[in-house]
């Protein structure tokens, strides 16, 4: 956790001026609020405490669907959801209009499918309903014992062979038992059951296993997020490694600094501090499996928890789905006669700048899910717990992306805790740039430090002379200040667009091809940050940053 200086901020971070360095454990990416739609009353656990333990608007961070269903037998979780494929259309910022397929819990099309939000140890039923003209299923990558319609699931085998299409009898037809298509509309819709428990913690991608290179494409995906049976302690809080102290890595219960006059000073946090902040903290991970204690690299904000689910649209590919709705034996992958080109890149179901847009935006009633939220400076005392964000890939190929001038510490991959069960090897790291395979998820935590401090009121200023206002190019996110929670003078005909002289980051695929529109930069696979000064600093300045 030493201090780096990352060599691109220059040219792509110009939004924040006055933080001039950063350490390596800065994670900058969403610090976002955990949220949750209740389809049922959520039972309570006695004695456990789940990673949404803490909720805050519904504007922004992730939004869950769950249910709370209870064995009457057994009196046991079994949160039970109703999934639809059906199709609709999604916005894009170029204007235009997509034709997608995804799963809805409410029936109304929607881009990702909803997120669903389980314990560890639930038995989890899915029922899939389809709207769709051809056949459909769903998988569950990283669950045990999924069973369909009471049956152990496994591939499934034409049964009869289609010359036009090129199967032959016990060629493989789909990856798990799927329900017909629905081609009468008079006919009532087909339905399967998915039935698995939820055996172990973590972030999983759930998509069709019907013909996936299409369906998957086409929208058939969404993400389930297992939270582990654990009780978070004072102690645990205390272990949470904190960020460069100056006798090097430390944990808020041993934390040091330096002084601005070169003197160590110990600068702990309490046990009564950490006591204060249980009632936040959340676990993404046990310390091992079966563990009912939280490991300390996986404890973070409750209310702030992000998913990013990346993926990509090939516009030909679905105008090409459009034209032959009618014709079901067309919806093949086989049948596309054009070449896969994708052309916009998505964050969320949504491209840059919708990214930005709040969750469940009006205007974007298929896309309810936003991917821009904010972050506070780390402090021990004030605010100690990292930011989770889980990340899900899900389109053809690997996505490079780039928590930008920041790096966010992986602590797991594909729902495993990047730690040795039996030998307690740490093998989790910190990532400039975090690769997310296709059908795999990787989730980091992420803090942001207010490095050097600068401000006008405190003789920390910043070391060298502000240039003059005509000397400066001033975009779109800037507050007129070099200081965060403050604004100054803009030029004339500059409108500010911060709030509170908060600063913007920018989060993106490093792979730039994947940051456009339909080849049209900045958008596609990019968000911004905003990291806003501290509840004390906005209390203090009199400012409103928009958020509680």
């Amino acid at each position: 956790m030493n201090s780096s200086r990352n060599p691109d901020m220059n040219n792509e971070g110009a939004a924040m001026k006055s933080n001039n360095t950063f350490r390596r454990r800065t994670g900058f990416w969403l610090g976002a609020a955990g949220v949750c739609i209740s389809i049922g009353a959520v039972l309570p656990t006695s004695g456990v405490s789940h990673a949404a333990s803490v909720t805050a608007t519904n504007e922004e961070g992730m939004l869950c669907t769950t249910d709370g269903t209870v064995d009457p037998d057994t009196n046991l979780p079994t949160p039970t959801f109703e999934l639809t494929a059906t199709d609709g259309y999604t916005s894009e910022p170029d204007g235009n209009a997509i034709y997608d397929w995804g799963y809805s819990a409410t029936g109304a099309f929607q881009l990702p499918g909803p997120i669903l939000c389980v314990n560890e140890g639930d038995v989890v039923t899915v029922k899939l309903t389809n709207n769709l003209p051809v056949a459909t299923s769903i998988q569950f990558p990283g669950q045990d014992n999924v069973t369909a319609d009471g049956a152990p699931v496994g591939p499934v085998s034409a049964s009869q062979a289609d010359p036009s299409k090129g199967i032959k009898v016990g060629d493989l037809a789909s990856l798990v038992p799927e329900v017909a298509g629905h081609t009468i509309p008079a006919d009532p819709l087909s339905a399967i059951t998915y039935k698995f428990t939820a055996s172990q913690a973590g972030t999983y991608l759930y998509e069709s296993g019907s013909d996936p290179q299409l369906q998957v494409q086409m929208g058939l995906f969404g993400a389930i997020v297992v939270r582990p049976n654990v009780t978070i302690t004072a102690d645990d809080i205390l272990k949470i490694p904190a960020d460069g102290g100056a006798a090097g890595v430390s944990t808020n219960g041993t934390f040091k600094r330096l002084g601005r006059d070169g003197t160590t000073i110990d600068d702990h946090m309490t046990v009564d501090e950490a006591n204060s902040f249980k009632g936040e903290a959340a676990c993404a991970y046990a310390i091992k499996p079966g563990s009912a204690t939280c490991d300390p690299l996986a404890i973070y904000d409750g209310s702030r928890e992000n998913i990013l689910m990346l993926s990509e649209v090939d516009p030909g590919l679905h105008t090409y789905m459009e034209q032959n709705k009618s014709t079901p034996d067309n919806l093949t992958w086989n049948k596309y006669p054009g070449a896969y080109e994708a052309h916009y890149f998505m964050i969320n179901g949504r491209s840059m700048p919708d990214t930005l847009a709040p969750n469940k935006a009006a205007w974007m009633p298929g896309q309810p899910y936003g991917a821009m939220a904010h972050v506070q400076p780390w402090d021990v005392h004030a605010n100690p717990l990292d930011v989770l964000l889980r990340y899900v890939g899900v389109g053809v190929t690997g996505y490079d992306f780039h928590p930008h001038s920041n790096h966010e510490h992986v602590i797991a991959e594909d729902g495993a805790l990047m730690k040795g069960a039996a030998t307690g090897n740490d093998n989790t790291e910190e990532k400039f740039n975090i690769m997310v395979a296709p059908g795999s998820t990787v989730d980091a935590t992420f803090r942001w430090t207010n490095e050097e401090g600068y401000s006008s009121t405190d003789d920390n200023r910043l070391p060298v002379a502000w240039p003059q206002g005509l000397n400066m190019t001033e975009g779109d996110f800037w507050s007129g200040s070099p200081y965060l929670g403050e604004s100054g003078q803009l030029n004339a005909g500059i409108l500010g667009k911060t709030q509170c002289g908060e600063y913007y980051h920018v989060a993106h695929s490093h792979d730039l091809t994947q940051a456009t529109n339909y080849g049209i930069t900045f958008g596609g696979m990019l968000t911004l940050i905003k990291v806003e000064p501290s509840d004390q600093a906005q209390k203090d300045l009199k400012l409103d940053c928009g958020t509680d």
